[in-house]
């Protein structure tokens, strides 16, 4: 089938099957390995399952549904809604930061955020809206969590968690976060929470304790705003 007629048209789903855990067909699976090979080849690593494994995993990719996420967060005593915490806690500072409209700029700016926020036990990715996802963009994230041992759909399991020897892996997701446009938190254990929504911002709630996130953001606004500049 040419992939400019039938279902890569109309976006109708086929039921999941091996090799396919989305549901998407064969048509949508091949635009979405030419993503992953070009996600990896960014990465310098090999195009096959194994060689992703070797280098990123350690154990199998820790996959959450919204309860799991909701659960997860009252252990670490982390509000679902962040935004709360403008009214309700006076022990967070709120800040927004402006992102580059250049992928490598922004994932840039997120590894200092995710190194700064070291050391951290564990860290939450939850999605929340993709909305405006094309099928090669699901298929990118279905394939890595296949690769991961997670057979899954995304909106069976939107959430993901990273020890801290995953840090690599959560700032390459958070990377696809931006790239893609879509809509997702990233929750560390300490509550340093980032979220990352439909537009050009990243939201910013740091525990009044941790000054180095505050101090870097001060820095990464100045720097966002030179990119900003340079892309026009």
């Amino acid at each position: 089938m040419d992939r400019t007629s039938g279902e890569w048209h109309t976006g109708r789903r086929q039921g999941p099957r091996d090799g396919d855990p989305a549901g998407f067909g064969s048509e949508w699976i091949l635009a979405g390995r030419d993503e992953v090979a070009r996600r990896w080849d960014s990465l310098g690593v090999t195009r096959d399952c194994d060689g992703l494994k070797s280098l990123l995993l350690r154990r199998a990719l820790q996959t959450r549904t919204n309860e799991q996420c909701s659960a997860w967060l009252s252990s670490k005593r982390i509000l679902e809604d962040p935004y709360q915490r403008q009214d309700q806690r006076s022990d967070f500072t709120f800040d927004q930061l402006p992102l580059p409209a250049a992928t490598g700029n922004a994932t840039a700016m997120l590894r200092k955020l995710v190194l700064t926020a070291e050391p951290f036990d564990s860290a939450l990715l939850y999605f929340t809206d993709w909305s405006t996802y094309s099928p090669d963009e699901m298929l990118t994230v279905c394939q890595i969590r296949q690769c991961h041992g997670d057979d899954g759909w995304l909106i069976k399991t939107p959430g993901h968690v990273f020890g801290s020897d995953e840090r690599d892996l959560l700032i390459e997701m958070m990377g696809l976060v931006v790239e893609y446009g879509w809509t997702a938190y990233v929750c560390f254990n300490h509550r340093l929470t980032l979220m990352r929504w439909e537009g050009e911002l990243m939201d910013v709630w740091s525990p009044d304790w941790m000054h180095e996130i505050s101090d870097l953001v001060d820095e990464l606004q100045s720097e966002a705003e030179r990119f900003r500049s340079k892309e026009g």
